[in-house]
C-alpha cells in the first residue's frame, strides 16, 4: 500500500498539482467589487457608443472629419492631432489605451481604498486631455452612488476632445443619459487655466462653448475653491478630491501632476506647485488622480495600443474571492500535514524495525 511520504517524488508532485489547481481556481473567482466594476464597464461601453452616435452626426453634417489612422474604430472619442483648442502635446498611444471597458474597474477599486461610500459628495476636475479616462470616471461615479461636483477645463491636448464640434463638454451632454453626470462649471484650462498660448480665436472659441452650454467661466484656483464650496449642500463636506488629467489649476503644474502617483493619495509629496487638490489635501480630503494613465495601465496589464483589447471582466484588477483563497489554503495545508503525518509514522516504524532486527 502507498504511503504518501515527503521523500518520494509522487508526493511531491500531488503536492506541486494541488497547489496550482487550488491557484487557478482562486483565479477563476471574484472580488467583493466585481459586480459593481463590472456594471461600470458595462456603462461605459454604452456611454463610447452614445458618443460614436454623435460623431457620425457630425460626420454627416461635414462638422467632423474621420482619420483611420488616429480612430480606426471610427469611435469620435480620439479627436485631430491640431485644433484651435488644442494648448498641450498628446501622445495616441495613451488615448487609444484608456479606451479600455476594463478602466472603470480601477476606479471603483480607488473609490473602496479611498473608503468612500454611496452617497458621499466628491468634487472632480477633469479636463478634455482624455475623453476615454473621463468616460471610465463618470461611469464608476455612477455605478458606485457618488454625488460628484464636476469642474472642466475644456480645451484639449492632442487627440483628446479636441474636435471644437465634439469637445468634452459636448460628449458629456452625449452620455448624460448613462452618468446623470454634467460639470458645474468650467474654465478653458490650459496655460494659467485662460489658456494661454492659444490665439485670440481659440480662446473666445472655448468661452462661446461654456456659454453655450449655460455654465460659468471660471479662471484659477480660488476660483475653483469657490465654485465647489457653493455647489456643496450645506451641511455636506467631500470625501474625496478626484483629479483627471493635468490641469494646472487642479495640480499646479505638469511636473506635480508627474509627482503624485496614480492611484489614492492620503498625503501629497512636496510638490513643484499647489493646486485645488493641495487645498483638500490639506483638509484632510483623501486626492484620487489620474494623469495620463500609464503607470494605472502597465500595473492592471491593460493590452498596449495594437493589441487586443481586454474583455470586459477580466483581469487582475478584478481580485479574487478571499473566501476561496481561505478554503484553498487549509486544503493544502491539511494536504501536507497529511504528507508530513505520515512521512513521520513511516520513519517511525522504519527506525524501529531496524532496532529490532539488530536485538
Amino acid at each position: 500500500m502507498f504511503r504518501p511520504s515527503l521523500r518520494t517524488n509522487f508526493s511531491l508532485i500531488a503536492l506541486s498539482i494541488l497547489s496550482i489547481l487550488i491557484l487557478f481556481i482562486i483565479s477563476l473567482s471574484n472580488g467583493n467589487l466585481f459586480d459593481q466594476q463590472k456594471a461600470a464597464g458595462e456603462r461605459m461601453q454604452r456611454s463610447v457608443n452614445k458618443v460614436t452616435a454623435e460623431f457620425n452626426k457630425l460626420l454627416k453634417a461635414d462638422k467632423a472629419v474621420w482619420d483611420k489612422k488616429i480612430d480606426p474604430d471610427k469611435e469620435g472619442i480620439i479627436g485631430p492631432e491640431t485644433s484651435p483648442i488644442v494648448t498641450s502635446r498628446g501622445v495616441l498611444s495613451e488615448k487609444r489605451r484608456a479606451l479600455n471597458p476594463n478602466l472603470p474597474a480601477v476606479f471603483i477599486k480607488w473609490f473602496d481604498e479611498a473608503n468612500l461610500q454611496a452617497g458621499d459628495y466628491v468634487a472632480v476636475g477633469v479636463s478634455g486631455a482624455s475623453p476615454a479616462i473621463n468616460i471610465a470616471l463618470y461611469s464608476a461615479i455612477k455605478e458606485y452612488g457618488l454625488n460628484p461636483v464636476v469642474i472642466t477645463a475644456l480645451s484639449s491636448s492632442r487627440f483628446g476632445a479636441s474636435n471644437i464640434n465634439l469637445t468634452w463638454l459636448d460628449m458629456e451632454e452625449a452620455i448624460y443619459p448613462e452618468t446623470g453626470i454634467k460639470s458645474y462649471c468650467a474654465s478653458r484650462g490650459g496655460n494659467r487655466d485662460v489658456a494661454a498660448g492659444l490665439n485670440s480665436e481659440g480662446k473666445e472659441l472655448l468661452v462661446d462653448i461654456i456659454s453655450n452650454k449655460g455654465l460659468q467661466l471660471v479662471e484659477g484656483n480660488s476660483s475653483r475653491i469657490k465654485m465647489y464650496e457653493q455647489a456643496l449642500p450645506k451641511g455636506k463636506e467631500y470625501k474625496a478630491f478626484i483629479n483627471i488629467g493635468g490641469a494646472v489649476a487642479n495640480v499646479g503644474s505638469v511636473v506635480s501632476a508627474n509627482l503624485l502617483k496614480e492611484g489614492v493619495n492620503n498625503k501629497l509629496p512636496e510638490l513643484e506647485r499647489s493646486g485645488v487638490l493641495n487645498y483638500f489635501s490639506e483638509k484632510e480630503v483623501p486626492v484620487i488622480h489620474m494623469f495620463k494613465g500609464n503607470d494605472t495601465f502597465e500595473k492592471y496589464y491593460f493590452a498596449n495600443d495594437g493589441e487586443d483589447m481586454d474583455e470586459l471582466g477580466k483581469g487582475i484588477i478584478y481580485g479574487y474571492s478571499l473566501t476561496f483563497a481561505i478554503i484553498g489554503l487549509i486544503i493544502l495545508l491539511i494536504a501536507i500535514a497529511v504528507v508530513v503525518r505520515f512521512d513521520r509514522s513511516d520513519r517511525h516504524f522504519m527506525a524501529n524495525l531496524v532496532g529490532h532486527n539488530e536485538d
